[in-house]
């Protein structure tokens, strides 16, 4: 990803949780988490988070993934960042978007990925073999955060 990715990646995430965490959060904190997207650290954020674009062969963006250092856990990365386009979820692009930034951590010679799982990607995380290790809130702005669950796998030789 580049700073000319940023515009068309913000619009991916945004479009993703308008259409995906409607049944898992109240309008009042969709709201809050898209303000907190649309602001200008946004863009600084999805740059230092590795992240790894798909995009159709008319170069049309419909996933991301990425990682970065988790402070605390030399040996650990954090998954961040993993959305899909709307009309392509459930079709197994943001597995291979996260097996592929797993790839890169590993090779990376960590041993580890974390990841705060929003409410609506609780399963998906499950599926792929993370496991809670906590519970939480990812603070969005406006005094609201957004109820998230902990977890973290061994990642594989």
């Amino acid at each position: 990803m580049t700073s000319d990715d940023v515009a068309a990646v913000r619009g991916l995430h945004m479009a993703s949780v308008e259409r995906l965490s409607g049944t898992h959060y109240t309008d009042r904190e969709i709201a809050a988490y898209l303000r907190s997207m649309a602001a200008d650290s946004y863009a600084d954020e999805l740059l230092a988070n590795n992240l790894t674009l798909a995009e159709t062969p008319r170069d049309s963006l419909i996933g991301t993934a990425g990682w970065c250092l988790l402070d605390d856990a030399p040996d650990t990365v954090r998954i961040r960042k993993v959305f899909v386009a709307p009309d392509l979820a459930g079709q197994g692009l943001g597995g291979l978007l996260v097996r592929e930034v797993e790839r890169q951590a590993l090779g990376g010679g960590f041993r580890h990925a974390f990841v705060r799982a929003n409410d609506n990607a609780f399963g998906f995380y499950e599926a792929l073999g993370y496991r809670s290790v906590g519970y939480g809130a990812m603070p969005v702005g406006d005094g609201v955060g957004l109820a998230v669950t902990y977890m973290r796998k061994a990642l594989a030789e």
